[in-house]
């Protein structure tokens, strides 16, 4: 008798109603959309994270417009602009100095750990809404070879445009 058990449970097996094998479906495609969801809400919570700390965010300063060659004593005149999500800084400028302060300088990089001794004062200190562009100017009295850089502070962050030179005639 215990084989025709077996064999009468294996015939039901074979041949489940219609219904039994569409729940086994929608099981199947419940638990895929299931582990969609959980991918979604993993990767809309490490957005939301990164939004709310600031990981992430990079801001871009860039020289717009700046002098190549420029008389002794006369004004130079500098434009840039400072991108990035929209916040407030309290000052930008463009450093200034006769030595130059090579390659790429990263956001730990502090004003003071360059070789630059001069700044354009317009924008040194107040309150900022950037995205913005600014236009500054320095009046230039030694002649020489002079390397600058636009810099913004953002954050605890140093932001730094390429290096340019100008000469003072």
């Amino acid at each position: 008798m215990d084989e025709e058990e077996k064999e009468k449970k294996e015939e039901k097996a074979e041949h489940k109603p219609e219904h039994e094998n569409r729940e086994e479906s929608n099981f199947s495609k419940s638990k895929y959309l299931l582990i969609a969801g959980a991918v979604i809400l993993v990767v809309a919570l490490w957005m939301g994270f990164k939004m709310i700390t600031g990981m992430g965010v990079q801001y871009l300063v860039t020289l717009v417009d700046g002098p190549k060659e420029v008389v002794a004593g006369s004004i130079t005149t500098f434009t840039w602009r400072v991108d990035g999500t929209p916040t407030t800084i309290n000052m930008t400028t463009v450093y200034i100095g006769t030595a130059s302060t090579p390659g790429t300088l990263d956001t730990k990089i502090k004003p003071s750990e360059t070789t630059y001794t001069q700044f354009v004062p317009d924008f040194a200190s107040g309150k900022y809404a950037i995205p913005l562009q600014f236009v500054g100017n320095i009046k230039m009295e030694n002649p020489g070879t002079y390397y600058y850089r636009v810099y913004a502070p953002v954050g605890e962050k140093n932001y730094w445009s390429d290096e340019y030179s100008f000469e003072v005639k």
